[in-house]
């Protein structure tokens, strides 16, 4: 006489998966409380796989279960800054963006880039006068 095992959660047919589920859960809240996270995600995926036998003479089928736990939490770190000066968002020709310094020095630069340009129109200002 055969042993008939019910195919259901509840009986000793999985309680195999049901250890691993309650070991990698317990896992899963240990880690989480360690590590400061809110969220956390348990995953059971069992893959049913079956085989065409034989069995005593009789044709059977023959079923496989295998079974894969993922758990898995976040662990977030969050430093607050913000980017001093004021500045205009501006397109590239490339389609890309870029940030353009407004109401200050853009660089140490600019201000002799500006002087050499007063230079040059009071040069064009100041040419020889022909007698």
């Amino acid at each position: 006489m055969s042993k008939l095992m019910p195919i259901d959660f509840q009986s000793d047919t999985f309680a195999y998966i049901l250890e691993d589920m309650t070991a990698d859960m317990n896992t899963l809240l240990r880690n989480m409380d360690s590590m400061g996270s809110s969220d956390g995600k348990f995953a059971l995926t069992i893959n049913v796989h079956l085989e065409a036998s034989e069995h005593e003479g009789e044709d059977c089928t023959v079923p496989e279960f295998k079974h894969k736990i993922k758990v898995g939490f976040n662990v977030s770190h969050q430093t607050d800054g913000q980017m001093d000066g004021e500045y205009a968002l501006k397109k590239n020709p490339d389609g890309n963006f870029s940030l353009e310094l407004i109401g200050e020095q853009m660089s140490m630069y600019d201000e002799d880039e500006e002087d050499d340009e007063d230079e040059e129109e009071y040069n064009d200002d100041m040419e020889p006068e022909n007698d």
